[in-house]
């Protein structure tokens, strides 16, 4: 019977769980291993116990087999590495839900015969997310273990980081692999002889949640078969509820001494023995430390008076270097709980290492836990649940290949006494509560808060990992990549941003990215239009010449002032007014004047964590704003006044626009007059009070950084006085480019040409400087759109012309200018360069009414329809669009009422934007719509139905659904003939004979059901039946003269039908019917007859027996013998039906063979092979099957020949065709034989 614990059980895999002795002495299997208590595999059955190995990822059930204590498992072609999972027969247990625990797998790697082939463990999240640690075929090199993560389809593969030095070839074939997990960090190692282990590659922090087991492939074809002799896996906690310690578990005991430890009444009982740890004291116990962060457990009895008298926690990997929790007797009266660490030999014991408690305490809790930081730190209790702190962290990133169990020692007290363990319990250790890091200058504020990860976003794969680090603060440490964690809060322009950082190796690389938009999840965002300040400083020859202070690929460091590799270093990064400068630990070791597109304008700043063998951390982030630069007034002339201020025109001729008809001042909006389109601008101050016209005089407008974008089109809002005329507008872009466009207006009260056009006017006159009223002059503002020859750079600023291009009198002027966005939004920036929004700068309020209600399920089973509408504040500049999106796909410009057809689990964002270039935020709503039903395919087995459509055996049919981007579907469903609907769950199989009727169809979650589909299934499985007349009449016994034979034959109905019939005389060759015949020779006869129907069956043969007598002429009686012959004694081979042929049929018991007699009855029917073939499918025996039979009274047989299990996996193995010879021996009768072939499977 199966333990029920064996989700916790042990088996750190020394092969004899139950050996005692020296923890260091060889492995064997000469016994079985304890399976119900250590959760090992011995694989001692003869089927895969799928209780245990409850997973098979890609399964492949020829690629297998359990056999002579051994799983022996085929290197299929296939691999698992980054976005390659492609590997089949991943053998796979559950691992404990909680806590730590360890998996052992003991494998032979002779046969590896071509570069690539491996095997080892598997830890397996998903097809995206695994860790294998194997021993792999490097070609010339030899074989090496390594251990390679792939998170996310990302792999972290670095040689001689993640893989050992090649192995050599004294180097066992025989491997041990190990996988230690302290329930969400694993570490892998090695070893030779299950005694001595060796580190594999990095830790890799994988998760819990994750299953464990077997592992081979071969990246090229298909190679050898691996044997795995064993496999375990145990939880790393130990409750004690045995009768005997579980050395499966606890894989090493220093110097043992059998009978000072035992485990009893639920608890661990260790002897106190003589000396200490790096002395002679016996039986320290303990099992592979795990990776990670770790936390170990114990509540422990120690009753004692005598001083040197102690119990606790160790963590030892040789008598020079470990580290001890206890509680120790110091004299007669005191006692005190203490943390000592041993580092090459040298006792630790600056204070503080201890707390002194009272000599009554004698039941106590102790903990052990190891951080990020590859420290320790211990504490105590006295009722498991208020800890206390022993002494300070100590270091202990050298003891990763330590074990940690229980001790119990006495120093140089004279007597022992026992120390009781009641559990020994690990599990990841609870991370500490973050402590800000480092202070915070004034002007400067938090750009990471130094606790948690809010206000962050993680963009790409890998991420950071909070640590807290003893003493000084919580940093964030860089874990995988290629990835960005970004600061989502707000976007900087000009700014000063302090940090530290420091790297675990000089070749570790990282970077600041600043002035990005958002990325989303996308860190090449940052990448292609932000900027990188670079963070490596790198060994000589690495191929990297960009150091810490580069910008880049835009400029390279002037100076050089890194600290070594592990020390903090003190990094400032401004930007001011496009300059870039860099400060590291006081040295300035960069600037740069930003040129080109990226990090054109205000962005983000994030952190990049470049890659798997990268290791840099982060701390004390903090930035100041800086002021960004004044935007320049261009305008420089009144020309729009009102009565009262008509003499403050500047104006050539004293000449002015009527402020009073124009759209009033400082507002955007649409000029009603403009017929052409509804192009917005933005009014200046038509107060005539102040400048509201930029003249042609060479200024230049610069654009605010968070309006430096992507422009279409360039409406230019102006006039001219006395005549037309214009000039050529320089537009810069964010890249360094420019573009020169010359726009011209007609005569302020004339009439442009198209597309320029009239947008303000005609005025009914203008005002003069001397005059008292209008003087009837009709004239106008003009609207001239350009198109940009560069729609996709970015506008930085533009310069107007630097004078009117017709010279003499004319004058021209720029009003306004409004930008254009792809998609229609517009920019209307401010030429008096004071405020960019001085009016609206409030977003519009979108709203979105849904119509339809979902059913039951949640889902829309009809399209529901979708009302958008806007409203801008009052005064605003109003609502000039409204977009939405779905699952975050392109924008769409809204144009009304619509049915949302889309099918899936859908979002729905929507916006308004205003006139002024308002957006408002995204607002969203989430609905599931779902308005068609799944698709079902069926499958039938075998795939290629016959021609005629009727099958001579049951036929096998799958069906398969879809249901697209809809709800799923729920329940797929079949009835046959009209029956009750049955709930499809796997393939099924339709016999019987005749044409049966499957219906079958598909529902989903959202309550669609599919249209039922119909397939005809025609099965034949009945042979055809056959009547005989002799001489047009019922057989009779004798007949005088010739008799004349003729058959008849039928199938039934809903059948095939009967396509032949054949016969044969007194055992003679059969032939096939094709009329009646005579048989007139003077004899007895036995006539065999049968037919045969479209799919091949074929009737047992009937037979009919008479005698065929001369016409008697009377005469005296005379007493005489018979003279009729009985016909002779044989026996016979039928022929094979074709389909029976192969070697999948005689596997599968299907190979049937019919035989006649004649006289004779009892018999063997033997198939054998010659003896090439007989060695090349490794057979000890020539014989594939034999079986005896009984002709019986009928004279005739049927026998179905099965093979032994070695010949059905013989048979298994080979793909080619055998041929074999089938002999008949009945006794008292010739034997008869026939050649056959067996197809295979190529």
């Amino acid at each position: 019977m199966r333990s029920t614990r064996t989700s916790l059980v042990c088996g750190v895999l020394i092969l004899l769980c139950a050996l005692v002795g020296s923890a260091s002495a060889a492995p064997v299997r000469d016994a079985a291993l304890d399976v119900a208590s250590c959760g090992v595999d011995e694989f001692t059955g003869t089927t895969l116990d799928t209780t245990r190995w409850s997973t098979v990822v890609r399964p492949d059930t020829t690629g297998y087999s359990v056999a002579d204590g051994d799983l022996k498992l085929k290197a299929l072609t296939g691999d698992m590495y980054g976005d390659r999972a492609t590997a089949k027969n991943l053998i796979l247990q559950n691992t404990p839900a909680t806590g730590g625990w360890a998996a052992t797998a003991k494998l032979d790697s002779k046969d590896f015969n071509r570069e690539g082939q491996q095997a080892g463990i598997m830890v397996y999240k998903d097809d995206r997310t695994f860790s294998k640690v194997v021993v792999i075929n490097k070609g010339s090199q030899g074989r090496w273990f390594e251990h390679i993560y792939t998170n996310d389809q990302q792999p972290r593969l670095e040689i001689g980081v993640d893989t050992t030095p090649a192995l050599g070839d004294s180097f066992p074939a025989d491997v041990y692999i190990r996988v230690i997990s302290d329930g969400e960090t694993i570490r892998a190692q090695y070893s030779g002889d299950g005694t001595t282990w060796s580190p594999i590659g990095r830790p890799a922090k994988i998760g819990a949640g994750v299953k464990v087991g077997m592992y081979a492939a071969d990246n090229a074809q298909d190679g050898p078969e691996v044997a795995f002799h064993s496999f375990s896996l145990n939880a790393l906690s130990d409750e004690f509820s045995g009768t005997e310690i579980e050395k499966c578990r606890w894989s090493q005991i220093v110097r043992e001494v059998a009978g000072g430890y035992r485990v009893k009444d639920g608890a661990l009982e260790i002897d106190t023995g003589a000396n200490e740890v790096d002395g002679t004291a016996p039986n320290l116990i303990g099992q592979p430390v795990p990776a990670g962060t770790w936390e170990a457990e114990t509540k422990i009895d120690l009753t004692t008076a005598a001083g040197g008298q102690q119990a606790g926690l160790l963590l030892y990997k040789e008598p020079a270097n470990w580290v001890k929790a206890v509680l120790v007797r110091t004299g007669d009266t005191s006692a005190q709980v203490e943390f000592v660490r041993v580092k090459d030999g040298a006792y630790q014991l600056d204070e503080p290492y201890r707390v002194t408690v009272p000599t009554t305490l004698t039941s106590f809790y102790l903990r052990m836990r190891a951080n990020a930081a590859g420290q320790a730190t211990a504490q105590y209790s006295t009722n498991g649940t208020a800890w206390t702190d022993i002494g300070k962290a100590r270091d202990i990133s050298d003891l990763s290949a330590a074990h940690l169990g229980p001790m119990a020692l006495r120093g140089n007290a004279a007597n022992l006494v026992t120390a009781k363990f009641d559990y020994f319990r690990v599990r990841p250790s609870v991370a500490a509560a973050c402590t800000v890091n480092g202070t915070v200058e004034s002007g400067f504020t938090r750009l990471w808060n130094g606790l948690d990860l809010a206000g962050t976003t993680q963009a790409g794969p890998g991420g950071f990992d909070l640590v807290q680090d003893e003493g000084e603060g919580c940093r964030l440490q860089s874990r995988g990549g290629l990835g960005l964690l970004w600061f989502n809060t707000k976007t900087y322009d000009n700014f000063v941003l302090r940090l530290q950082f420091k790297t675990a190796d000089a070749t570790d690389n990282s970077g600041v990215f600043v002035r990005f938009p958002n990325p989303g999840t996308d860190p090449n965002v940052a990448i292609n239009q932000g900027h990188e300040i670079q963070i490596r400083e790198g060994v000589a020859g690495d191929g990297e010449d960009q150091k810490t202070g580069s910008v880049y690929n835009f400029d390279r460091e002037n100076a050089r002032a890194a600290k070594p590799a592990g020390q903090w270093n003190d990094y400032e990064i401004k930007f001011q007014n496009g300059v870039y400068t860099m400060t590291l630990n006081g040295t300035v070791v960069n600037t740069w004047t930003r040129t080109g597109a990226n990090g054109a304008s205000a962005g983000y700043i994030g952190l990049q964590n470049h890659g798997t063998a990268d290791d840099v951390s982060f701390r004390n982030i903090r930035i100041q704003e800086l002021a960004a630069p004044a935007v320049t007034n261009i305008l420089d002339t009144i020309g729009i006044t009102l009565p009262a201020t008509r003499a403050n025109t500047q104006i050539r001729g004293g000449y002015s626009f009527k402020g009073d008809e124009m759209p009033p001042s400082n507002t955007v909006a649409t000029p009603g007059q403009d017929a052409l389109d509804d192009v917005p601008l933005r009014m200046p101050d038509t107060s005539g009070t102040k400048a509201n016209f930029a003249s042609f005089t060479g200024k230049t407008y610069t654009l605010d950084p968070a309006d430096q974008k992507a422009f279409t089109k360039f409406h230019v809002f102006g006039t001219t006085a006395d005549g037309a005329g214009g000039g050529t507008f320089r537009f810069n872009y964010t890249d360094g480019t420019f573009a020169d466009i010359t726009v011209n207006f007609a005569d302020w009260c004339g009439t442009p040409t198209l597309p320029a056009h009239i947008a303000i006017g005609p005025l009914s006159g203008r005002y003069t400087t001397g005059g008292s009223g209008s003087d009837g002059a009709r004239c106008s503002i003009f609207h001239v759109p350009v198109d940009n020859p560069n729609p996709t750079k970015k506008l930085a600023s533009w310069r107007m012309p630097t004078s009117t291009n017709t010279g003499g009198n004319v004058r021209a002027y720029l009003m306004a200018m409004t930008l254009e966005e792809p998609g229609g939004s517009f920019e209307m920036p401010d030429l008096t360069g004071v405020n960019p929004f001085p009016n609206d700068n409030t977003a519009p309020t979108s709203n979105l009414q849904l119509q339809g209600e979902p059913a039951a399920s949640g889902w829309h089973t009809t399209a529901p329809r979708i009302t958008l509408t806007g409203t801008d504040e009052n005064g605003g500049s109003g609502v000039e669009q409204i977009q939405y999106r779905i699952n975050g796909g392109s924008t769409l410009f809204y144009a009304g009422p619509f049915n949302l057809t889309t099918e899936g689990d859908l979002k729905i964002e929507y916006r308004a934007i205003d006139r002024a270039g308002n957006p408002e935020p995204f607002k969203s709503i989430s609905l599931k719509v779902d308005a068609t039903a799944p698709t079902t395919t069926s499958f039938t087995y075998p795939t290629d139905l016959p021609a005629s459509g009727w099958n001579d055996h049951e036929v096998g049919i799958t069906l398969r659904s879809v249901d697209g981007a809809g709800s799923g579907s729920v329940k797929t469903e079949y009835r046959v003939n009209g029956g009750e609907w049955t709930a499809y769950d796997d393939t099924f199989s339709v016999g019987g004979s005749g044409t049966q009727l499957v219906e079958y169809r598909t529902l989903d979650v959202a309550g669609n059901t599919e249209a039922i589909k119909t397939l005809n299934v025609r099965v034949d499985v009945k042979a055809p039946t056959t009547a005989v007349l002799l001489n047009g009449a019922d057989p009779v016994a004798d007949y005088i003269g010739a008799v004349r034979v003729a058959f008849s034959r039928a199938d039934g109905d809903d059948s095939s039908g009967a396509v032949a019939t054949e016969y044969r005389v007194n055992g003679g060759e059969w032939t096939a019917y094709e009329g009646a015949f005579d048989l007139s020779e003077l004899r007895g006869y036995q006539v065999d007859f049968r037919s045969e129907d479209l799919v091949g069956n074929v009737e047992n043969y009937k037979s009919v027996r008479f005698t065929v007598r001369a016409q008697t002429v009377l005469g005296s009686p005379t007493p005489q013998a018979p003279s009729t012959d009985k016909p002779g004694k044989y026996a016979a081979l039928e022929d094979v039906s074709s389909k029976l042929l192969s070697t999948s049929a005689l596997r599968a018991g299907r190979f049937k063979v019919n035989v006649s007699c004649q006289g004779v009855s009892a018999g063997t029917l033997t198939l054998t092979v010659d003896r090439a073939t007989q060695r090349k499918l490794k057979l000890k025996s020539s014989t594939l099957a034999r079986k005896a039979l009984d002709c019986g009274d009928e004279g005739r047989a049927t026998v179905s020949l099965t093979p032994s299990s070695t010949v059905k996996k013989a048979l298994a193995r080979t793909k080619a065709s055998v041929r074999a010879k089938l002999t008949l021996r009945v006794t008292g009768a010739p034997a008869d034989t026939q050649n056959v072939t067996l197809k295979g499977k190529s």
